[in-house]
């Protein structure tokens, strides 16, 4: 008898601690489902410590709201250790390894401020670079986030980044937008028109069309009853002739003018030609393309 209750016990047992272990595992599971999930929503990364706690929460809904207005991810990050790389380098590797940017393009945008080498940088890709060109980076980066950097003040200058960013991306990628690459030379024109320029154009090659039509019709319609027309084709074929004359060409000099042509490029110029729809754009270590630039504080 003793036995038996002894089992019983032990199998009641057993199962209650079958189900602690199942509740706790079920419960980390979850936790980390939440981890991850918050992670992925997390846009501002200060691991050099140089935002305040009040910076960064504003800093998070800053960025997610520029981010679902423009369709792209805008990221914001700081650093006192790059193992070595440049600014460009970590500023680009930061982005890809952290899997940010919408789309298959991975568009987006990262600003970092690396404390070791006294760069503040933007990364840019995909859509991004068509929106966020050379001048208008240099807008960015010249402006309120310049005056920030200065004073010491990184989470203004990271705000007013954010704030610039958003600015330009509502005005659209500017007219003779074109990426340049800087290793190979080649040039990427962005081209695009919109329905309603489609629609306008179709209907004025309409109408030139009709009204040219009308025009040579008209020309041509020879309003004659049958008796005047049928004169009028025995008066014609009547004063009909041809005649054949010998011909020949001759050569009397010639010249030969060699002239090099320069290669044109969209800029008006060389390839290193300030033009405001240009974006400069250069191949990472993983040899994904990516524009950007930067200053020194």
């Amino acid at each position: 008898m003793r036995n038996r209750q002894r089992v019983a016990l032990a199998a009641i047992w057993t199962m209650i601690l079958v189900m602690a272990l199942g509740m706790t595992a079920f419960a980390g599971s979850a936790a980390g489902t939440r981890k991850k999930k918050d992670s992925a929503q997390q846009r501002v990364y200060d691991m050099a410590g140089i935002f305040s706690q009040a910076e960064e929460e504003s800093l998070e809904e800053l960025a997610a709201r520029v981010s679902e207005e423009s369709g792209m991810e805008l990221v914001i990050a700081s650093t006192d250790e790059t193992g070595g790389k440049t600014t460009e380098e970590f500023a680009d590797d930061f982005y890809e390894q952290g899997g940010f940017g919408t789309g298959k393009d991975h568009s987006g945008a990262v600003f970092l401020i690396d404390m070791e080498n006294r760069y503040y940088w933007i990364s840019t890709e995909g859509r991004m670079t068509r929106y966020l060109t050379d001048s208008r980076i240099d807008d960015i980066l010249e402006g309120n986030v310049a005056e920030y950097m200065a004073d010491g003040r990184f989470g203004d200058a990271a705000a007013a980044f954010l704030e610039d960013a958003a600015k330009w991306i509502r005005k659209g990628i500017p007219g003779g937008q074109y990426l340049y690459d800087e290793e190979t030379g080649k040039i990427s024109v962005y081209r695009s028109i919109t329905w309603y320029e489609a629609l306008f154009a179709f209907a004025v090659a309409c109408i030139a069309g009709i009204l040219a039509c009308r025009g040579v019709t008209k020309e041509y319609d020879l309003k004659m009853d049958p008796r005047e027309k049928r004169n009028h084709d025995l008066a014609y074929r009547a004063e009909a002739a041809y005649a054949l004359r010998p011909f020949k060409d001759q050569l009397i000099d010639q010249k030969v003018i060699r002239q090099a042509i320069p290669r044109s490029h969209p800029s008006g110029g060389r390839p290193g030609g300030s033009h405001p729809g240009r974006t400069t754009v250069h191949r990472s270590g993983s040899g994904r393309s990516h524009g950007g630039g930067g200053r020194r504080f």
